[in-house]
């Protein structure tokens, strides 16, 4: 995407993968015309009513209330020009009820989307795909209060909005490009859950910051990832992506005089003491509930969020569990020879790190149902924590106890980890944790982008 003018964004809201032949929306009092994509005859105006879709044939059936308006291969869903007049307090739109949302992740659910700009709805591979077409502020403020909660302190919103819009116009991560859109609406790209929970801090963060952006040191825009805990240590994006990004770096998510920053980076000598030492009992750490106390967490989390232990967390697997867990996520290939198919868990070891003591490598041993020994090893982040929890691990930054029986076999497994997300660049939580301690937007982003600048690179 060029900078130089305010882009409009196409945001997937309904996926094919989401599974939906039918579909249901709810336009509100602002008037919209419903245009047949591939035949501009067919065109009626919508305001306060149910506009529903469904896959039939070769094409994609629309009604308007129980009144069938025809099909065709794609629908348009635009909003007509407002006439002159003051303009709305926040952004109108259709409403989108059940969306699904947290796609493969530990906290999948559906939630009601409400959506400002035009839509388009057509079907791939014989299920419906919902793009909604809105302008990068607009979809800055739908983003900024999915991702966290527009409770949150101001200067907060600011710099997460200035972060959002480094991101989606980097656009460094193409993802979809199959299905003609520039993000989904979900963690796999950034949260945009609609507009529903927009209020003033949110427009206020949104047009204070207008058009700013972090720019790099050679001056392209900044892939500016963000996850929601980093757990203390921010992480290298090599550990991640498997090569450097401009504007990102590691280093301790705390005051440069604490003991954390002492400690980082983080490996294997000290990954024990980082995740359990006494340091915790007073640590400083900005993501830590030092700073943002436990039981506040949860009103400035995200609404689809809930207000647990990201900091640290710990979990205990029996074998038993933690084999079927294994056998759903890594040994569920058919065409797995029945050799090497798991029959019983002998060891798990991380065997490195990165920077942050995030695993990058796993190795599994395992006795198979030949009886011979096999090991397998798991790389990179996101694959060990997809297999090592029935929906989806909080973070690779753990050590792994086994705890073994008379007979030397595995009995228990403790995972005890740090953080919620890859780690990388802003540390949402952390982020938060220096609003509250008065740090404004700029101090913010100067703190995760050390080799960065913040500027405005449209009005």
């Amino acid at each position: 995407m060029n900078c130089g003018t305010a882009p409009v964004i196409r945001v997937g809201v309904v996926l094919p993968e989401d599974g939906r032949t039918i579909l249901d929306i709810e336009t509100s009092e602002t008037p919209y015309i419903l245009v047949a994509a591939d035949d501009s005859l067919v065109r009626r105006e919508v305001s306060a009513a149910q506009v529903s879709f469904e896959v039939g044939g070769k094409g994609v059936f629309a009604r308007i209330g129980s009144d069938r308006v025809g099909a065709g291969a794609a629908w348009c869903l635009e909003v007509l020009p407002r006439p002159c007049g003051p303009k709305p307090a926040a952004p109108c739109g259709v409403l989108l009820p059940n969306a699904q949302v947290g796609r493969g992740f530990h906290w999948e659910k559906t939630t009601d989307i409400r959506m400002p700009g035009d839509l388009e709805v057509s079907a791939v591979g014989g299920r419906l795909l919902l793009v909604n077409r809105v302008p990068v502020e607009e979809y800055l403020l739908g983003v900024i209060t999915s991702e966290m909660a527009g409770e949150c302190p101001i200067e907060f919103l600011k710099a997460q909005c200035v972060v959002a819009r480094s991101w989606a116009l980097a656009h460094a991560e193409r993802k979809h490009d199959e299905l003609g859109i520039d993000y989904c609406n979900d963690d796999c790209c950034q949260r945009f859950h609609g507009v529903g929970r927009v209020g003033a801090a949110a427009l206020r963060a949104v047009a204070e910051t207008a058009g700013e952006v972090l720019l790099a040191r050679d001056g392209t825009v900044v892939d500016a990832n963000y996850s929601k805990c980093c757990g203390g240590v921010t992480e290298d994006p090599r550990f991640v992506w498997g090569r450097p990004k401009p504007g990102l770096s590691s280093h301790a998510d705390a005051p440069l005089s604490s003991t954390l920053a002492q400690m980082a980076p983080i490996d294997d000598a000290n990954i024990a003491d980082y995740l359990r030492g006494r340091w915790l009992d007073e640590c400083d750490a900005y993501c830590s509930p030092g700073v943002v106390p436990a039981e506040q967490l949860a009103r400035f989390l995200g609404p689809v969020d809930s207000g647990e232990a990201f900091f640290r967390w710990r979990i205990n697997y029996r074998r038993e569990q933690l084999q079927a867990v294994l056998r759903s996520k890594l040994f569920a290939r058919p065409d797995l020879p029945p050799g090497d198919r798991l029959e019983c868990l002998m060891d798990l070891r991380v065997t490195a790190r990165g920077r942050s003591g995030r695993a990058t490598e796993l190795i599994i041993t395992y006795r198979a149902a030949d009886g011979a020994v096999y090991t397998v090893t798991v790389s990179d982040q996101y694959r060990i924590r997809d297999c090592l929890h029935e929906t989806f691990l909080y973070s690779s930054a753990l050590e792994i106890e086994v705890v073994r029986d008379a007979d030397g076999a595995p009995d228990e497994i403790v995972l005890t980890g740090a953080g919620w997300g890859h780690g990388v660049g802003f540390c949402q939580i952390g982020a938060l944790g220096m609003a509250l301690g008065g740090s404004d937007c700029s101090e913010i982003l100067a703190h995760y982008f050390r080799q960065a600048t913040q500027r405005r690179v449209y009005a």
